[in-house]
């Protein structure tokens, strides 16, 4: 069998949105922040703020988050992530933001007031300037509101993405989703009145139930409104999720769905940007934003769930998607004092092989690709010899090398899902496959 045909049986093998994947981190010894990034450029760093709490518990989601959560509760994480940004300044200063993300969970869940105070934090101590960093930020249409919305414009949002996921009813609550299509209506019609410059729609194509015309139904419903952005995310059931305690299984029809939407959209005037990510290219002029590379530039999180990446150590909070379990994590969380987030216990080192690796999939999971020159300034060797698969990919007509760069094709961004974690490395995904989950 042709790997090719290997991978069109399971065509939806793993989303593979970072590398190496949070199932892989595991306990170590205490490391002191300061140790952890001292040889570190700390010129460009990613900003990520994790809000752990939401109205409701999606069947699909396995997010670090919990429904419900009392105003209490939710203002002591508050207090937490100070202390926590706190003694990231103590330790990597100096440094400087170059991006900020605000992600969940469900942002939006926060109160206004609480909203704000998140940015105030971030700006007075870590200086994440909006006008410089274009903060981005989740919404879900149930907690949208003009209150929550004129905070946002007040401390300069450049990006909303609202989690839609279907129009219709009966699909929503196979998601087990309680937001109703009027508060849907409603959300959207605030986001559009607002004009933030970049406004992203979340679908999810796969749900049980879901047919080839009312996926698209959904996606001429998202067109209607003019998003600038798009995102479609295949469906998928993982374990201890609410959709898989009850059985439910995707539809058979994913491949279809997304074939047709992706004609759809490039007729509408979308760029894929990735197997999810569609772009339009024509709409409002985007601000020069400092430079940043996903592919060898830091990320610094905050909040349970919330990943920072250096060049050689990944960490983090402990993961785990049992509520219990959650309430948990939060908790002690909360009860952390500035000097207790000064050292780092929770990770994964990245020698030289899983740094390659991680660009490599970063870059080639993009419909731009990877670009030769980067990655030999940055390893000093080359791609297709670090990597032999990408020749065999080439020679299945799903890669194309160039002098300059290696891309998927067309067939090859449909097979992302799969052709991701197949160049996983056998210690990666070994450490995923000895999860313990929780």
């Amino acid at each position: 069998m042709s790997l090719r045909e290997t991978f069109r049986q399971q065509p939806f093998g793993g989303y593979c949105y970072a590398y190496p994947h949070k199932t892989a981190y595991r306990h170590f010894d205490p490391v002191p922040l300061r140790q952890v990034w001292r040889d570190e450029n700390r010129d460009a760093l990613f900003l990520y703020l994790h809000v752990p709490f939401c109205t409701g518990r999606c069947g699909y989601c396995n997010l670090m988050s919990i429904p419900g959560a009392g105003a209490g509760l939710v203002q002591s994480y508050l207090s937490a992530m100070k202390r926590q940004m706190e003694a990231v300044r103590q330790n990597l200063h100096p440094f400087s933001i170059a991006r900020m993300a605000v992600g969940g969970g469900t942002p939006s869940v926060l109160s206004p007031e609480q909203l704000d105070e998140l940015f105030v934090m971030s700006r007075g101590i870590l200086n994440a300037d909006p006008q410089i960093t274009a903060p981005s930020v989740e919404l879900s249409p149930d907690t949208t509101t003009p209150e929550r919305i004129a905070v946002l414009r007040e401390n300069g949002v450049h990006r909303v993405s609202v989690g839609v996921q279907s129009f219709l009813f009966d699909e929503l609550r196979a998601l087990g989703r309680n937001q109703s299509p009027r508060q849907m209506d409603t959300a959207l019609g605030l986001l559009c009145d607002a004009a933030f410059p970049v406004f992203n729609i979340d679908l999810i194509y796969g749900i049980p139930g879901q047919t080839v015309g009312s996926f698209l139904d959904s996606l001429q419903r998202a067109l209607a409104v003019s998003p600038s952005e798009l995102y479609l995310y295949p469906l998928y059931i993982r374990k201890l999720t609410g959709m898989a305690a009850s059985g439910a299984a995707v539809s058979p029809l994913m491949q279809a769905m997304y074939r047709q939407a992706r004609e759809l959209l490039l007729e509408k005037g979308f760029q894929q940007v990735s197997l999810r990510h569609f772009r339009h290219s024509v709409g409002k002029v985007q601000k020069r934003l400092p430079e940043y590379s996903c592919q060898t530039d830091g990320m610094i999180g905050f909040g349970c769930g919330a990943r920072s990446y250096t060049r050689y150590l990944h960490y983090s909070g402990e993961y785990a998607v049992d509520r219990r379990r959650i309430e948990s994590i939060i908790e002690t969380y909360c009860r952390k004092s500035v000097r207790s987030f000064a050292t780092v216990d929770y990770g994964v080192q990245m020698d030289e092989e899983e740094r390659k690796r991680r660009f490599l999939l970063k870059s080639l999971l993009l419909c731009s690709g990877l670009d030769k020159d980067h990655y030999r300034r940055e390893f000093g060797t080359e791609p297709e010899t670090d990597f032999p698969q990408i020749r065999r990919l080439a020679q299945e007509g799903l890669a194309r090398i160039s002098p300059q760069r290696i891309c998927l094709t067309g067939d090859g961004i449909e097979l992302s899902d799969s052709i991701g974690p197949w160049l996983y490395s056998e210690k990666v995904r070994l450490l995923m496959e000895n999860h313990q989950w929780q």
